[in-house]
């Protein structure tokens, strides 16, 4: 995370949020902690400084606790994860993906046991009405769970190639000894690729809510 030579005079004043940022990183990494607490430390970095310190914390020997909405920092850096709610915390047993299935089948099991007015009905009749429900949310759900599972399938087939050109970055050997032109086409397929997966990602964030809100029964 070191700046240039000239730039170490320099008053922090007029830097950017990312050199800011660079700045606090390389602080702590010079007092050597045993314990670090970051809050959505990709923040203002360019796609080369997220490398940068997914490889950092890759080797930080030490205790970390990361809040992040970086699923390719989280994945990369952390060995567990935890839920905070309802003023609790406690561990999840599984990945992000798991996570992300835990919300949608809670949120659909909130939706199907809602207060209904007691009305006496003979279990035959119950049954059939549930049956009804079932069938009502499943028609509901289904369009926007294909939709949801093509842009994930998008977002892997984006996250390998952006996986790929990271790792092309970070073989000195490989950028040593590519030419401009190589280094300037490589340089914009990275911005590409980490461009259309923030994209991705958005439209899958709102296809969720959207999936939320229909099994939800909110208007």
């Amino acid at each position: 995370f070191a700046f240039q030579g000239e730039r170490v005079n320099e008053a922090i004043a007029p830097f950017s949020g990312g050199e800011k940022a660079r700045l606090a990183l390389a602080l702590i990494v010079y007092q050597r902690p045993n314990l670090l607490l970051l809050d959505e430390p990709t923040n203002h970095l360019d796609i080369a400084m997220r490398e940068a310190l997914t490889r950092a914390l890759q080797s930080f020997e030490g205790a970390m606790v990361l809040v992040a909405h970086d699923r390719h920092l989280l994945r990369a850096s952390c060995d567990e994860f935890a839920i905070v709610a309802q003023g609790r915390v406690h561990l999840h047993e599984g990945d992000l993906d798991d996570y992300g299935q835990k919300i949608l089948l809670s949120k659909t099991e909130k939706s199907d046991k809602e207060d209904k007015p007691t009305v006496k009905i003979s279990a035959k009749e119950q049954r059939q009405q549930e049956a009804q429900e079932r069938q009502r949310l499943a028609q509901l759900r289904a369009p926007l769970t294909k939709q949801i599972a093509i842009v994930e399938k998008d977002m892997a087939r984006q996250q390998a190639t952006l996986n790929e050109l990271n790792s092309w970055f970070a073989d000195m050997a490989l950028v040593t000894q590519a030419s401009p032109e190589m280094m300037k086409q490589q340089t914009l397929a990275q911005t590409a690729a980490a461009q259309s997966l923030l994209q991705l990602e958005e439209k899958w964030l709102a296809l969720q809510a959207e999936f939320e809100t229909l099994v939800s029964g909110l208007p």
